[in-house]
């Protein structure tokens, strides 16, 4: 397999599934991030409580970058099945593992 990486095309691609699901993205980032803002919002002040309201951001950020790549994932074929339950319900499981690989990737490069 010697194919060479063709990075317009990737980019390209990478773009036009972003622009096709942004019906169902754009939505499902902004529900998830307003959720943190208000968890945020609330815990402010408190060292404790802010510590609460930054693991509710970490773990909606893992969730929406799994549940991104299942969605491009899932549209691979040429068109999307998943609704965004089963996004969820696909990511949910594996949410942890992402945080750990997350955390273990930083503590690699900032020993470098």
């Amino acid at each position: 397999m010697n194919r060479k990486l063709d990075i317009g095309g990737t980019l390209s691609q990478i773009f036009s599934i972003y622009g096709e699901q942004a019906g169902v993205l754009l939505p499902l980032a902004f529900g998830l991030y307003l959720l943190v803002a208000i968890i945020s919002g609330l815990f402010a002040g408190n060292f404790l409580l802010g510590l609460v309201a930054f693991g509710v951001g970490v773990i909606a950020a893992t969730l929406y970058q799994g549940m991104v790549v299942s969605l491009v994932r899932d549209v691979q074929d040429g068109r999307r099945d998943s609704s965004v339950g089963q996004l969820i319900e696909a990511t949910w499981p594996v949410v942890l593992p992402l945080i750990g690989a997350g955390i273990l990737a930083g503590i690699g490069m900032s020993s470098s």
